[in-house]
């Protein structure tokens, strides 16, 4: 459910390494050859791939768009409920999370720069009403009280998500756990906040 799609062809590999590591150092400020390093080739493969590093960098944004969509389409699922849709999509930011660890930095840094250009001004528009979408499922599966309701989703997503990219800003510190595990933490955490309700009235 929650796993991310692989990847067969060889440049679909080298796209998806280089991704990898320009999420673990939080910077597009990569080499050719620390690249050719994570994909395990050499660098005359990747020349052969991509004629200049810019061609690179223009794949692999094809790639983080792509994997950007892929991510929010557990929430389109009109046979899910919307407890069920919230948890999808949380199996699928774990995936993500762990497979490019630091990437939610540069989605940051992204959607903080104004680059003017009208495909980032697309996906800063879809990113704010995926998130509006999320929150409302979280409102409609946990019923926080309405005062609460910011804090409370911020707090939610935090202890899902967190612990599963912490390797990226705590060295030595990693989490490993199968899907049917992560989706055990995940109905625990969903019902704490379920039962702060409760405790409340």
């Amino acid at each position: 459910m929650g796993a991310i799609r692989r990847f067969s062809s060889k440049k679909d590999q080298i796209l998806d390494a280089a991704l990898r590591l320009v999420a673990r150092k939080n910077s597009f400020e990569v080499t050719i050859r620390e690249i050719a390093a994570e994909a395990g080739v050499n660098v005359a493969a990747i020349n052969y791939y991509f004629n200049s590093k810019e061609q690179l960098l223009a794949e692999m944004e094809k790639l983080f768009l792509a994997n950007f969509e892929d991510a929010f389409m557990p929430l389109d699922d009109a046979g899910l409920s919307s407890e069920e849709k919230l948890i999808a999509w949380l199996l699928k930011a774990i995936s993500y999370g762990t497979h490019y660890p630091g990437m939610l930095v540069l989605l940051r840094d992204k959607f903080a720069e104004d680059s003017g250009s009208e495909s980032d001004g697309k996906m800063k528009a879809e990113l704010v009403a995926r998130m509006g979408q999320i929150k409302q499922l979280f409102v409609e599966a946990a019923r926080p009280a309405p005062e609460l309701t910011g804090p409370l989703f911020i707090a939610f997503l935090s202890a899902v998500i967190f612990p599963f990219v912490a390797g990226s800003f705590l060295p030595g510190v990693s989490l490993e756990m199968e899907e049917s595990e992560q989706l055990e933490y995940i109905h625990l955490i969903l019902n704490k906040f379920k039962s702060r309700k409760e405790e409340t009235r």
